[in-house]
């Protein structure tokens, strides 16, 4: 596998790496919400195209939703289906100012 973040610091080219990335957020609790997906096959492949809102309700942003896509494609392997590709987007188009109360 390989991991490619939109951020320089960000690159992982084995699932170990892709852990020690990510371990820093477990503590984070994330809800989904306003989640919407789609099927769509090309041959053998399958493909699962999502969006959905991600709030983390305990940060000082708690009431800023982030907009999330993601497409999963799936092969068949020997060992049975796989994800082959998964890519993932963040928008930034989230408020530039947060008011504080």
């Amino acid at each position: 596998m390989t991991w490619i973040s939109p951020l320089a610091c960000q690159h992982a080219c084995s699932v170990a790496e892709m852990c020690a990335l990510v371990e820093p957020e477990y503590v984070n609790e994330v809800e989904l919400v306003d989640e919407h997906r789609g099927i769509r096959s090309a041959g053998a492949a399958k493909m699962v195209v999502a969006t959905c809102g991600a709030i983390v309700p305990d940060s000082p942003a708690a009431d800023v939703v982030f907009r999330q896509s993601a497409t999963f494609v799936w092969g068949l392997s020997p060992e049975g289906p796989r994800i082959v590709h998964l890519h993932l987007s963040n928008a930034y188009d989230v408020p530039t100012r947060i008011e504080r109360g």
